[in-house]
This record gives C-alpha cells, structure tokens and sequence, in this order.
C-alpha cells in the first residue's frame, strides 16, 4: 500500500486536535522550552514508511527549524520514500534509521545517487496532502 502510486498520507494522518494536545503534554513531559508553535509534532518513523499514525511512542515535539529541525526531517522522510520505491533500500532498513539516528539515515539517504534520482523524479508528482 505504501508503495502504490499515488499513495498518500491523508486517510492515516491523526487530527491536529490530537496532535496539538498530545504535543502540548510531551512539552511538559520533556521539559521542552518555548511556544508549541515552535514545534511539530512528528512521526519518528513516517506515515509514508509504515509508522503508526497515532501512538505517542511515535510522535514527538520536534522543532521545527535549525539544521537538524522538522524542515530538514521532512527532507529525509521523502528521500526515504524515494528509496523505498526505488528499491535502493527496503523499509525494515529505512525504519531501524528513523528509530536510531535519524541524522546518520539523512548522510546515507541523500550520499545514495540511486535515492536522489528517485526524488528528483517524484518531484514531477509529489503527495498533495502535506500539511
């Protein structure tokens, strides 16, 4: 299913209502400082690579800018995509990266030329249903 063209995110995708609280709690939690609004609540492991949608085990307050933030995250979760439907990696692979060290899956993704010719296809097409 997640390899099927056109697959998206949008019927898994938990609502802001859900996120936005449960971000809210993981901030007191984890003792994060500043305004929600300076953080996404992420998926560690990607919708778009089987994570599960709804468990807090998967969702964290991420920040949204700096040079390992959301922005650049979202950059390695579509690499990752790209991988998958390339198959220049599988996703048991893909998903222990996102797990360990997401940084260390970005270096691996985005050094693979096989990964950056798969993305630079799917821009013709990308998802429509990113937030």
């Amino acid at each position: 299913m997640i390899l099927a063209p056109g697959y998206t995110t949008k019927s898994v995708r938990p609502p802001s209502s859900y996120t936005d609280s449960l971000k809210r709690q993981q901030m007191i939690e984890y003792n994060l400082p500043g305004d929600p609004s300076m953080y996404e609540e992420d998926h560690l492991v990607p919708l778009e690579c089987a994570g599960h949608p709804t468990s807090p085990d998967n969702l964290w307050p991420q920040l949204r800018t700096g040079d390992f933030g959301a922005r650049v995250k979202d950059l390695t979760e579509n690499a990752a995509r790209a991988a998958l439907v390339s198959g220049a990696m599988d996703l048991e692979t893909i998903q222990r990266g996102f797990m360990t060290n997401w940084h260390d899956l970005h270096d691996k993704l985005f050094g693979n030329p096989k990964v950056v010719g798969a993305m630079m296809m799917m821009t013709l097409s990308p998802p429509t249903d990113e937030p």
